[in-house]
């Protein structure tokens, strides 16, 4: 690999990771969004997009180090990727109450639009 393709700060769809934060540019406001939305329900937060879109990357690379700075924060992250069917899968992991919020949440979002 050439210096300049380690340095290059895509990774051709592969998720990003805490040791990448260097290279997670341009995402500071979505960044900052996603961590008020945390801290109004640090229970559970889906963030929801397209394939490839930056959603682990942005989890991994951008929100867990900037929680890890904070003192005292104590940091416990699941990232899940429920397939074609996240409602099913969150009811089949016993989390109903949550994918019903999800598809409540999402429809509200619609709506609005």
């Amino acid at each position: 690999m050439s210096s300049a393709d380690s340095q290059n700060p895509f990774s051709y769809l592969e998720p990003l990771t805490e040791a990448d934060e260097a290279r997670f540019l341009g995402r500071r406001r979505l960044l900052l969004r996603v961590r008020e939305r945390l801290e109004q329900s640090p229970r559970f937060l889906a963030l929801v997009g397209l394939m490839g879109s930056g959603k682990t990357s942005l989890l991994r690379a951008g929100l867990l180090p900037l929680l890890a700075r904070e003192p005292g924060r104590l940091l416990s992250l699941r990232i899940d990727h429920p397939g074609l069917d996240p409602f099913a899968e969150l009811a089949a992991a016993g989390a109903t109450q949550a994918a019903e919020d999800l598809g409540a949440a999402l429809l509200s979002f619609v709506q609005a639009r």
